[in-house]
């Protein structure tokens, strides 16, 4: 699939869009839980009506948890990820976020290409340290990392 014949849009997810959220998720294997919670700040990618990809973010004051980046695995591999990332970069930064953290098993790599660093659980902020994700999803063993924002 060549993206430049390849219509999509990346836009602030809607109520309407939480079931088709929650499925790609799901599928993504990331965590789906009180995504309803967050949803105003939640971005997707759609194509036509489909939701191909999605991002969000949890917001605490000037600290935030980036989540649930995942892109249909028809989809990948194009840079829809890439600007995913860029877009939750730019809106956190926006909403004031200083300190935009991480939690993922699979894909620092992926995640040090933006400016993301490796953290001690130990440095984490406490707000992200109570979130769902934290405490409860994520194995221990997940990396955690932070992009400082201006």
């Amino acid at each position: 699939m060549n993206l430049s014949n390849f219509d999509f849009r990346i836009q602030k997810a809607e109520l309407d869009d939480l079931n088709a959220l929650k499925t790609l998720i799901k599928k993504s294997k990331l965590v789906h839980e009180e995504i309803e919670t967050h949803l105003e700040n939640f971005f997707v990618i759609k194509e036509e009506s489909n939701i191909i990809g999605c991002a969000g973010i949890e917001h605490y004051d000037d600290v935030g948890l980036l989540r649930s980046v995942a892109v249909d695995i028809k989809y990948q591999r194009k840079g829809l990820g890439k600007k995913l990332i860029n877009k939750m970069i730019v809106f956190a930064e926006e909403k004031g976020i200083e300190n935009l953290y991480l939690l993922t098993d699979s894909a620092e790599e992926f995640f040090k290409k933006f400016g993301f660093k490796l953290v001690s659980r130990n440095d984490v902020d406490s707000r992200i340290q109570q979130t769902y994700e934290y405490t409860t999803a994520c194995d221990e063993t997940a990396s955690v990392m932070v992009k400082r924002l201006n």
